[in-house]
């Protein structure tokens, strides 16, 4: 994959479909407490109330491409969306038929050479977070310096957006409207959507935060 030389003058091609609604925007009413932006939040006398990052900041879409052409991926695996909010972050909404085709959006903070040597594969962390969390951003971007700390360093951060209360595993059934299969997702169906943006197969690593 090559990069546009300057991702904010990018526009969608002619042609493009709609983009897909995203099912996290439309999170079930079942009585869980719930930010104004759609967080799953614990309840203001929980011992936990402390740990709920809240709502992440708008963030303005620089460049956007609807469908963007990445082969080699497995039957139901699908990229449906890129979001460029700056020359090194994009948003990529991939479907998941583990998770019956629901559409989960990944932060990908691009590694510092990645517009400069794009010959180049890069290593990666998948960074996940905590048990209460945003449905529009991964916490790690907007509660740590995460992001600035490696902005120097030829690494390319992966972070996952929502599965709050999901502890990222495989659940045996739905719940709370929510079909949880987060490790066959991570592991199985992601690894082969990162190859179009350079990211390694070899050199991985993961972190985390409480739940993560």
């Amino acid at each position: 994959m090559a990069a546009p030389a300057a991702v904010a003058q990018e526009t969608p091609s002619d042609g493009v479909v709609a983009p897909q609604e995203d099912p996290a925007e439309h999170p079930v009413d079942d009585g869980t407490p719930r930010a104004e932006t759609g967080n799953i939040a614990p309840p203001a006398a929980s011992p936990f109330a402390a740990d709920d990052p809240g709502p992440a900041p708008d963030r303005e879409t620089i460049a956007e491409q609807i469908n963007p052409d990445v082969p080699g991926l497995p039957d139901g695996v699908r990229v449906v969306k890129e979001e460029w909010k700056g020359d090194r972050w994009v948003n990529v909404s991939v479907t998941s038929p583990a998770m019956d085709g629901e559409v989960q959006k990944v932060q990908l903070h691009l590694a510092r050479d990645w517009h400069s040597a794009p010959e180049k594969t890069f290593p990666s962390i998948l960074m996940l977070g905590g048990l209460w969390g945003s449905e529009t951003e991964n916490s790690w971007s907007y509660r740590t310096d995460i992001v600035s700390y490696f902005g120097d360093k030829n690494v390319t951060l992966v972070l996952p957006v929502g599965g709050s209360g999901s502890f990222y595993s495989d659940w045996e059934q739905p719940d709370n409207g929510q079909n949880y299969k987060w490790e066959t997702f991570l592991t199985k169906e992601l690894p082969l959507v990162l190859r179009h943006w350079r990211i390694q197969d070899e050199h991985r690593a993961v972190m985390g935060v409480s739940m993560g």
